[in-house]
This record gives structure tokens, sequence and C-alpha cells, in this order.
């Protein structure tokens, strides 16, 4: 019998991984708002109960007395566990870093007190902040709410007049209200999967990111392991390692965004004190390694073994169209590749899109060379 227990917040696709692992030690509790979560038959017992209320959370874990208290990927999930464990002395990164992480402001402030280099950056609290803004800021610049994930409500706008109008957007969509303007910085993205032990740093690998045009930027496939230069990969890993310590990181999985400019300056776009969505999946049929049991390992205080066991090329691709799923149906018929089942998050395709919310699904798919799987890009 499992007499240690492990609370997890949430209950979407995305924590499948971290509850499977997880119930090979521990009684695993979810808590989810929505009573019909996708994966609310994986766990031992699942509670209707939104993990986004704090109060509720604490007294229910205060009663269960948990070993851990814990999330994959989710941004409000992860300030919860970080609240909750600190005041039930669990094993977590500290609210602080937490928080961090979550309020962009604070998160550019923190970088460039750290000396890593990020697009220059202005917080705008009052329609009146329009007006101090630096006047060698040249469009087109990044508009973007101060605190919320998905890149939801982040725009690239060309004037004043569609900044000071999607700054009221942004300031909408943001949870604390608050919107922040960046110079834009142009070249590819990619993003740094990273797992942290004692305060000790490991990269896991690093992902290439694929999005739409301006002006919104959608994610439309992530290709893991993203294939750059040794030299590249070198600077990457270590500016990963000191955006961690400049955000105090103890233990767990991070997510570090970036750009890469044409002549390899790296610009760092933000970070996340949890882990990247579709990172695990990504990671364990790429590396044969899986991500959850790191993690979870991280928090048992147990050093984590990074090691892996193969090497192949994984993709995951969104679907927002019709042409998207044409794509994905000659893919399925490729005896090259691997597919998995589509993911669905909607029925049928949006008219607009602006963000990943709008994503009608996602698909994993798995190549065994270079050549195959830039194929199928």
């Amino acid at each position: 019998m499992k007499l240690d227990k492990v609370i997890i917040l949430g209950g979407g696709p995305l924590q499948r991984d971290l509850i499977e692992v997880a119930r090979k030690r521990y009684y695993v509790i979810v808590l989810d708002g929505n009573s019909n979560c996708a994966l609310k038959g994986l766990a031992d017992e699942f509670v209707h109960l939104d993990f986004s209320d704090l109060k509720k959370v604490l007294k229910f874990a205060k009663a269960k007395n948990p070993r851990h208290i814990l999330t994959m990927a989710n941004e409000k999930g992860n300030l919860i566990a970080a609240i909750v464990s600190e005041k039930l002395g669990l094993y977590y990164n500290s609210v602080d870093t937490v928080m961090a992480s979550l309020n962009k402001i604070e998160m550019k402030d923190r970088l460039s007190y750290a000396q890593i280099n990020t697009s220059r950056y202005f917080p705008l609290c009052v329609p009146n902040d329009l007006k101090k803004i630096p006047k060698d800021f040249q469009f087109p610049l990044i508009v973007k709410p101060a605190q919320s994930s998905a890149a939801r409500g982040v725009k690239l706008v060309k004037d004043l007049d569609e900044l000071s109008s999607h700054m009221l957007e942004a300031q909408k969509i943001s949870e604390n209200g608050f919107a922040i303007v960046e110079e834009y910085v142009d070249g590819e993205q990619f993003s740094v999967e990273t797992i942290s032990f004692d305060g000790k740093h490991s990269v896991i690998g690093i992902t290439k990111e694929f999005f739409t045009p301006a002006p919104y930027f959608m994610e439309t496939q992530h290709l893991f392991p993203a294939q750059l230069s040794n030299e590249v990969k070198s600077k990457i890993h270590d500016i990963a390692i000191k955006v961690l310590d400049a955000f105090s990181v103890e233990v767990g999985s991070c997510h570090i965004e970036l750009r890469l400019s044409n002549n390899k300056d790296i610009s760092i776009i933000e970070i996340a004190t949890r882990l990247g969505g579709w990172r695990s999946e990504l990671v364990n049929r790429a590396l044969g390694l899986n991500m959850a049991e790191i993690m979870l390992d991280a928090y048992r205080k147990k050093q984590p073994n990074t090691t892996p066991n193969w090497f192949k090329f994984s993709l995951v691709k969104m679907l927002y169209s019709k042409a998207d799923k044409i794509k994905e149906n000659k893919l399925r018929d490729d005896n090259r590749y691997q597919l998995d089942p589509i993911v669905k998050l909607a029925e049928g395709f949006k008219e607009e899109r602006t963000s990943l919310m709008d994503s009608a699904g996602y698909y994993y798919l798995t190549a065994q060379t270079l050549e195959d799987i830039n194929e199928a890009l």
C-alpha cells in the first residue's frame, strides 16, 4: 500500500507523464476545476477543486499531508504549488523565484541586473506611460501582457496607434493588469529545457520553435533536439545556467526561451520555472528520457539520471486549419514516421486565430534521421 501522497495540480493532457510516474511510488491525488478533465481517471484519487484557489488548495493539502505538491507545465499551478509548499515546509522553488518567472517586468529586471542579454523593455501600467517610452525605441515593437502564458496577447505593432490600442488588450489579458513593450529581436527562436537539483543545473536539450508570421506569434511546431553547432550549443548552455542562477532556481524543470540572431548573438526572451509544454514527450521520444521521472527524482532529492538511451528526432505539430490536417494525414501514411494519435483540444477550426489557445489539437511525430525530420517540418 502506498502511504505517501502526492498532490498534482491539473488533470490536462500535458500532465500524463507526471501522474503515471508519480503513481509508481505515491498515492496520487489530482486536483482540477474541470470535473471532466482528460486525466481524472488516471489518478488514485480525483478531486474536483479549482487549483487556482489558494485557500482551498492549502486547506486540502494540510488535511492530506502530502510528500510533494507538483505540476508539470502549468503557470498558475506552479505558483500555487510554491506557496503551499512553503507553508507546509515541502521542497520546492521559493515563491520569489516562481513569481519572478511569472511577472515579465520583474523577469526582465532580473535579467538586466545579472547582465544577461535581453531586449530592451518598458513597463506599461497606465495609458500615460506611452509618453514615457524611450525615444530611441523603434517600431516594430512587441507588446505583451506582463503576466500570461501560451503567447496570449503577444503582438508585433508597427506604429503608435497600434501600440496604444493593443496595450489595453494586453492589460486585459494580463493577470496583474500590466503590459510590457519590448524592442523586437529578429532571429530564430529556441528553448532550453533544464533540470535542477540542490541548486545545481543540467541542460537536457534545446528545442527549435516555429511560429506563424507577425503580427501574432502562434506556435506551429517544435523540433527536438535542435540542430546547432557545438559552439552555439555551448554558448546557449552557458547562458542558460547563468539565467537559472540569476533566478535562484533550486529544484525541478525550467524552460528558457531565447532568440538567436544571424551573427549568433543570444537574447533571452523569458524563463518559466516549470517544464515547457510538450517537452516531456519530445524528450522521451528523441532521447528515451522521462522528464517527469527526472523531475520527480530532483524533488525527492535524488540525483537525476540524464544520460540519453537513444538518439532520434521528435516533433510536435499544432492543428489550426484544414491544411494542417491534410499535412497530418500525409505524414501518417508515410512509413518513415511514427505518429501518435491527435490530442483534440476543440471541435473544428477557428476562423480567427491569435494565440496557441486557438489550436484545435496537436500530435507528436518521431523520425530516425535528420533528413526525414526536415521533410516533415
